[in-house]
């Protein structure tokens, strides 16, 4: 069986590849994964078509469903493939500019007539953002073409099933399918520190605060202190607290991470964070995860995840709060590791029911 899939994500976002290659390499045990990567950069591409039985659809089909001239591959694709697939993560806040306005039409064009056929259609582990109008146009022109939305939170679930989507339902975050068995255990001596600049003052003063107590705190403890980034645009603010920081047996990591290098959280006790797959990496490699948040929208995604997991706990706004969990480090460490085996299991099966007529 044939299964296409449409990469449309970012291209210097360590988690944005992890998520993606999870999804991949999970439906391609059903069945033969073809994808479309047209205009991802090659290393990017390499890791996601990296695994037996998944194959480049534009050097497959000599072209892309992702260009203008897709429109010829079409029913080609309708006609061959059983399963339609495309990338986890945020799913919508369309913007009004011409280009936007064209990509969103042609999209809804492509689902409406490739669900016509046979081809089984199906979103998994992406958040329904519904902020615009042509957000809501969007998904009121193509929910129907899909048989499933398996939104990665219970939270944006509801409020799709109070919208009428009745074909929503939940799956945890597909990163939760990483595989830590095959790294190497290793002595938990380091503290991760890891932020997106988010362009608040107030906010920035924050970390700062709370870091100015807990750095000296995780130091006493014998605790190893590194900054390192996995988003490329994450290096310079990750460098700026470095440099406030800096001391002994504080570092800094200044290449971003790469996916074979993902394993350098299992050395972790602890990752500070304001970005998911930090803290999820963090998690299935069985470090504790301490969140630094806002109110901002591009965090909100972090604080669901939590909820769903009931470790709202681990969001601090004070150092008095690193301590508490610091105290409580083994109760929190085995409840991470149970929560990472149970999403793993939950998603597996998830995924698996997709494909069971």
């Amino acid at each position: 069986m044939k299964i296409y899939f449409l990469v449309a994500t970012q291209h210097d976002n360590l988690g944005d590849l992890l998520i993606n290659k999870m999804l991949i390499d999970e439906v391609s045990k059903y069945g033969t994964v073809y994808v479309d990567a047209a205009g991802v950069p090659a290393n990017f591409k390499e890791a996601l078509i990296s695994k037996k039985g998944v194959k480049d659809f534009e050097k497959e089909y000599g072209g892309s469903l992702k260009r203008m001239s897709g429109y010829k591959l079409l029913s080609k694709v309708k006609a061959e493939f059983g399963y339609y697939f495309k990338s986890p993560g945020p799913s919508g806040g369309f913007g009004y500019d011409y280009k936007s306005l064209i990509r969103t039409a042609v999209m809804a064009y492509q689902f409406n007539y490739l669900s016509k056929g046979n081809m089984k259609l199906n979103l998994v582990g992406n958040d329904i953002v519904l902020l615009t109008k042509l957000d809501s146009w969007f998904q009121k022109n193509t929910n129907k073409c899909f048989r499933n939305y398996l939104v990665r939170s219970k939270e944006n679930r509801d409020q799709l099933l109070a919208l009428g989507y009745k074909n929503a339902s939940f799956i945890p975050d597909v990163a939760f399918l990483y595989d830590n068995s095959l790294d190497v255990k290793v002595k938990k001596e380091k503290v991760c520190i890891s932020f997106r600049d988010l362009k608040s003052e107030k906010y920035q003063l924050k970390i700062i605060d709370i870091l100015t107590k807990a750095i000296p705190y995780y130091k006493e403890q014998g605790l190893i202190v590194e900054f390192s980034f996995q988003v490329g645009s994450d290096y310079e603010f990750n460098k700026f607290l470095y440099e406030k920081f800096k001391s002994e047996n504080v570092f800094f990591r200044k290449d971003c991470l790469k996916y074979n290098e993902i394993p350098y959280y299992n050395s972790a006790k602890y990752v500070l964070t304001n970005r998911l797959h930090v803290m999820i990496l963090g998690m299935v490699h069985q470090a504790v995860p301490v969140l630094i948040l806002n109110d901002d929208h591009k965090t909100s995604k972090i604080n669901r995840i939590l909820s769903d997991n009931n470790i709202d706990n681990l969001i601090v706004n004070s150092f008095e709060e690193i301590t508490v969990i610091d105290k409580e480090f083994n109760t929190i460490a085995l409840k991470v590791q149970n929560i990472h085996t149970h999403n793993n299991e939950l998603v597996i099966n998830k995924i698996k029911n997709l494909f069971v007529d």
